[in-house]
């Protein structure tokens, strides 16, 4: 009988090591680019223009940054990218994990071009926040002076000092700060917003500073102080508290705002005509801002509230008389004491009715919400109407 010869299996995976193949074996060689990347375990990184990835800085220099950006892939942060981030690269290392973005996913010599300005931004408020938390001072430079204060960048990042944080040689002309250096601590931060609110003041005059601190720390809700009117805005006036130190003969000044709503309880339209620069009066503190050191302080509260006798003075059905303040749209506000007014809504006018802003008229009150301090007015007849009888 004729020997069958045994077929030996010479694929690479058996062939260096001459072993025939085993009966039953499920062995074979890949038949897919995916198959084989399976077998060998290797992975194919695609990326596109904008994905964002982390990777781990393998070497910087001047001119060019080398990260691993994943398995053996490897980006380049060029020449021009390395310009935008100057102010970041003393603060990289080898080693360090960043993020960066791909600007381009394969030059013409294969290579991943990398940018790291987001990092670069990322990295910037979060220096400014350890600044912040840390109380530390920080430089930054003046772009221009706009109303209410001073614009300033912070290595790509815009801030503003307000007129009340530059200190006493600059708040007279902030624009002779654009393109200086100023040194600055952060009053307010918020990356979201990107918003960053600084003062000069906080470091230039420290001392008074401290010394405003502890006087504010004194002053309690409620407490009466004698104020000098500094300036008036559309919004209220400015005024300066002047309170003695602990070391007798010296003083030291606070700033406060009394906003427009707190000068008077009847509605004000202008606050120069209640206060004038230069006047002094007395005002009620109604809070306090520990981190700016301005108080806020009312006029109208130390002063009786019209409201509170208005239920025994006004009932429902009553006729009374009062002064017309202002027309709008939807009827007539008319003043029937200071701080108390009353709005008769046009649904209750009649067609010839018109008043202008000054005139005396008689209406009568058809409710009252002392609550929501309102008063619902309709106008009183002086004619019977047609078909009366």
């Amino acid at each position: 009988m004729a020997k069958t010869k045994k077929k030996l299996d010479i694929s690479p995976s058996n062939a260096s090591a001459g072993l025939p193949e085993s009966r039953g074996s499920s062995s074979h060689e890949p038949t897919s680019m995916e198959e084989l990347l399976r077998t060998t375990g290797y992975t194919i990184h695609g990326f596109k223009r904008g994905d964002e990835v982390k990777g781990k800085i393998m070497a910087i220099s001047p001119k060019q940054m080398t990260i691993e950006i994943g398995g053996k892939s490897f980006g380049v942060v060029p020449p021009r990218e390395m310009a935008a981030i100057a102010d970041l690269l003393s603060q990289l290392s080898v080693g360090e994990e960043v993020t960066a973005m791909v600007v381009v996913p394969e030059d013409e010599y294969g290579q991943v071009l990398l940018s790291l300005r987001k990092s670069s931004v990322e990295k910037r408020w979060q220096v400014l926040k350890d600044a912040h938390d840390q109380g530390k001072e920080i430089s930054v430079t003046g772009i221009d002076s706009v109303k209410g204060g001073l614009l300033v960048d912070y290595a790509g990042v815009r801030g503003f000092i307000p007129a009340s944080q530059l200190d006493a040689a600059s708040i007279d002309n902030p624009g002779l700060l654009r393109g200086r250096k100023i040194a600055v601590k952060i009053l307010e931060l918020e990356k979201e917003g990107n918003r960053l609110v600084l003062s000069q003041k906080a470091v230039t005059q420290k001392d008074l500073i401290v010394s405003q601190q502890a006087a504010l720390a004194k002053i309690k809700d409620g407490d009466v102080l004698e104020a000098t009117i500094m300036g008036v805005v559309p919004f209220g006036a400015f005024a300066q508290v002047t309170l003695p130190q602990e070391k007798e003969g010296e003083t030291v000044t606070i700033e406060g705002l009394i906003h427009i709503s707190e000068i008077a309880w009847e509605r004000v339209e202008s606050p120069g005509d209640h206060l004038k620069t230069g006047e002094k009066v007395k005002v009620k503190v109604i809070g306090k801002d520990e981190a700016s050191g301005r108080l806020n302080l009312s006029l109208k509260q130390l002063s009786k509230d019209p409201w509170g006798e208005a239920s025994k003075k006004y009932v429902e059905d009553q006729v009374v008389e009062g002064r017309v303040t202002r027309t709008s749209h939807f009827g007539v506000f008319v003043q029937l004491e200071p701080g108390v007014e009353g709005l008769i809504h046009i649904s209750k006018m009649p067609t010839d009715f018109a008043p202008k802003v000054g005139d005396t008229i008689k209406a009568m009150i058809e409710s009252i919400d002392l609550e929501k301090r309102k008063l619902s007015l309709s106008v009183v007849a002086t004619e019977k109407p047609i078909g009366y009888r």
